[in-house]
């Protein structure tokens, strides 16, 4: 089996963080046997203006590569294009976050901007053999004209050679984090994403002084993603404050490295800590999120989760998509 992958994100010298999860899902399906193509329309390098040449990069690809499927890893108008471009295999289109939920929290020409890939993802689906979203609230976004029994709810996998438990004394040392304090992470792009509500976390942590708790939130913006594991197992908690997700991977990794989790309810975390002991969803304020911090400081200090985590593997997911492939290109050979 032959995939083209399109991608706007994926990592580069420049930005090794961009697009983990999509070069983990690569690796996957190589691993699976699956003979995986990567066309990159790098954003972070020419923004909107590569979307000029997309229809001829896909044709030339298209042409070299002859793929089986061609899997859009991401929806906008970026799906859009590639959607209406002549494909004479079976197109199979993901969609993350923003590109099916919008934004409701930049400044108007951010939200205009996503607002328009909101419309473009919608309209691509027409031509979409399969369709996977991240989780369950997305799948309420699919339009409803499009055939429930055409999407798929896959997150994104979880490496489980790297993201796994290590010695929290030797992280933290590395790191230069004192002892004696209950160290908080928190990730985001940077200070200013609005969507990851960091005031909110830090209003949280700040409270904790109140009651007798040395605390410090510590933010992941830049760490290069081979670090992340030591940052995450460094951790006393992780925390998330976002408006809106799709299938957060900073909780799936915490997870797998048994770290405890608490978090707003967005996208599918309230499904991922469900059962799991010592890991808690809060209100979207900082007095309830205060509260859930110090029970799991009151907690045993390592969540039981990383078995829960095996069903997100990469490997597991790869094995998903494989079985998409094949459906979309049954359905598409039926449709010739």
């Amino acid at each position: 089996m032959k995939v083209l992958a399109i991608t706007n994100m994926y990592p580069t010298s420049a930005t090794p963080r961009a697009g983990t999860f999509v070069e983990q899902q690569v690796d996957g399906l190589r691993r699976e046997g699956v003979a995986v193509e990567v066309l990159h329309l790098d954003r972070a390098g020419r923004g909107v203006l590569q979307y000029g040449t997309t229809w001829s990069r896909l044709r030339e690809e298209l042409d070299r590569v002859r793929p089986d499927v061609v899997h859009v890893m991401c929806g906008g108008v970026m799906g859009w294009q590639v959607s209406r471009a002549p494909c004479p295999c079976a197109l199979v289109i993901a969609f993350c976050g923003t590109d099916l939920l919008g934004d409701r929290t930049g400044p108007p020409l951010l939200r205009m901007r996503a607002a328009v890939g909101v419309w473009c993802s919608r309209a691509s689906v027409r031509r979409a053999d399969h369709v996977v979203v991240k989780s369950a609230q997305m799948m309420a976004h699919v339009p409803r004209h499009y055939p429930k029994t055409q999407v798929s709810i896959i997150p994104n996998g979880v490496d489980l050679t790297r993201f796994r438990p290590m010695d929290r004394v030797a992280c933290r040392q590395g790191l230069g984090w004192r002892s004696g304090c209950l160290h908080v992470v928190i990730a985001a792009h940077g200070p200013g994403d609005r969507n990851k509500r960091i005031p909110l976390a830090a209003a949280a942590v700040r409270l904790l002084a109140d009651r007798g708790l040395d605390a410090e939130l510590h933010l992941m913006a830049k760490t290069p993603h081979p670090e992340v594991p030591v940052w995450l197992n460094a951790a006393d908690v992780v925390v998330m404050t976002s408006h809106h997700e799709g299938s957060p991977n900073i909780v799936k990794e915490a997870l797998a490295c048994n770290r405890p989790v608490v978090s707003v309810d967005a996208g599918d975390v309230r499904e991922r800590l469900e059962g799991i002991r010592g890991c808690f969803i809060a209100d979207a304020n900082a007095a309830d999120i205060a509260d859930k911090l110090v029970a799991v400081h009151a907690g045993p200090g390592q969540v039981e989760a990383r078995d829960a985590m095996a069903q997100l593997s990469v490997e597991r997911v790869a094995e998903r998509l494989v079985g998409i492939y094949e459906t979309a290109i049954a359905r598409s050979s039926t449709q010739r």
